[in-house]
């Protein structure tokens, strides 16, 4: 569909109207006229549309260059194309309060890849979310690595697919003081890359959050990532959940000395008792860290009694996420040991640990002098009639 010389409110009706056109798979705006919130509008409507391909969207990019109070914009997942994307560029160079834009999974073109870094490189207020930028064909591809070296190329069956550069991002990392995060998820990112995010993210002040889940990183990222959260002291949030990280790369180091970090995700790597372990000596010593995200990681009875140590000196873990490990009746005892004493944990997630009567009992007997925590996940596990009755009962003293 091509829309042209369209008044102002007209884009508002058609947010409003998006929903029912099922089969509109195009969508040209040319020269519309567009107001703030209508703008804002049109871009909720587009995040919800799932049958939209391609997206010529000039005119919202000219809105942007005016607009002073619209600070979020999420295109994901459509095709915006090379005109669309050097449009936004454009407009990002001289708007001051867009601070998010999320172009995830786009197809930008080449034009469109050799625009955007330009604007973020003047533009310091904006986080650009990174992704899977498509470039529709190999030729000139080289011209944007020249120009910004977050994209390698890779060929694909029917596209030339952009992948990020990690260490190019490192580069524009130590002078782009306005990203605040980094998401990097499902980048194929190893070891190597990380190592060289790490290298930035010792001088970079302005990030606060890396999610770096669903990549290749194993013990020398993490450790490389860890050296670097030893003397960082704005990130605050570090997801790195189905990596490939053992042990010997559990982040233990910096959380001993690190000051900034509440919430760390380690969901589904490989951790095991000896990783738990290092994590539950470091939290001893840790006053911040609240989330610290252990599930699916080959957890066993050491590693769960090491844990619930931690517990009973730490004063700032609010949450215990331990789901899908093998922690069993002994496990949960040592835990159930800990909240009998520890005043801060409100959310306890024990579900597929192979928990029966026993520890559940024992769970639900910590319970009745514990007056912190609020929710407990035992779901998936081994309790027969006595412990589920145990837990129910315990209701009588526990708001739980």
């Amino acid at each position: 569909a091509l829309l042209t010389d369209l008044p102002e409110g007209e884009l508002g009706r058609l947010a409003k109207a998006l929903k029912d056109y099922r089969k509109l798979k195009v969508l040209r705006l040319i020269n519309i006229e567009v107001g703030e919130a209508e703008a804002e509008e049109f871009c909720k409507a587009l995040g919800l549309n799932d049958t939209i391909t391609k997206l010529e969207i000039k005119a919202l990019a000219d809105a942007l260059k005016c607009n002073c109070t619209v600070a979020h914009i999420d295109l994901s997942n459509n095709w915006i194309g090379a005109e669309g994307a050097k449009a936004f560029a454009d407009a990002l160079k001289s708007n001051c309060t867009v601070t998010d834009v999320n172009l995830y999974g786009n197809w930008i073109g080449v034009e469109g890849g050799k625009a955007l870094p330009d604007a973020v490189e003047s533009n310091r207020t904006v986080t650009v979310k990174l992704g899977s930028f498509q470039l529709l064909g190999g030729k000139g591809a080289k011209d944007v690595e020249e120009s910004w070296e977050h994209f390698e190329d890779a060929t694909k069956s029917q596209a030339w697919t952009g992948k990020v550069r990690i260490k190019g991002l490192a580069s524009q990392l130590t002078t782009n003081s306005g990203t605040t995060h980094l998401n990097l998820g499902f980048q194929h990112i190893t070891d190597e890359d990380c190592q060289a995010l790490a290298d930035a993210l010792k001088s970079n002040r302005t990030v606060i959050r890396i999610d770096l889940h669903y990549n290749c990183i194993g013990d020398e990222g993490a450790k490389a990532l860890a050296d670097a959260l030893k003397s960082n002291c704005t990130v605050t949030h570090v997801n790195l959940c189905d990596n490939r990280i053992g042990g010997e790369g559990a982040l233990a180091d910096a959380l001993k000395s690190n000051k900034t970090v509440t919430d760390i995700n380690l969901f589904h790597n490989e951790i095991g008792d000896e990783g738990a372990k290092a994590l539950a000596d470091a939290l001893k010593s840790n006053c911040i860290a609240t989330h610290v995200n252990l599930g699916s990681n080959d957890i066993g009875v050491e590693g769960a009694k090491a844990l619930a140590d931690a517990l009973k000196s730490n004063r700032t873990v609010t949450h215990v996420d331990l789901p899908h490990n093998k922690i069993g009746n002994q496990g949960a005892k040592a835990l159930a040991d800990a909240l009998k004493s520890n005043c801060t944990v409100i959310y306890v997630n024990l579900c597929d640990n192979r928990i029966g009567d026993e520890g559940a009992k024992a769970l639900a007997d910590a319970l009745k002098s514990n007056k912190t925590v609020t929710k407990i996940n035992l779901d998936d596990n081994k309790i027969g009639d006595q412990g589920a009755k145990a837990m129910e009962d315990v209701q009588k003293f526990n708001h739980v």
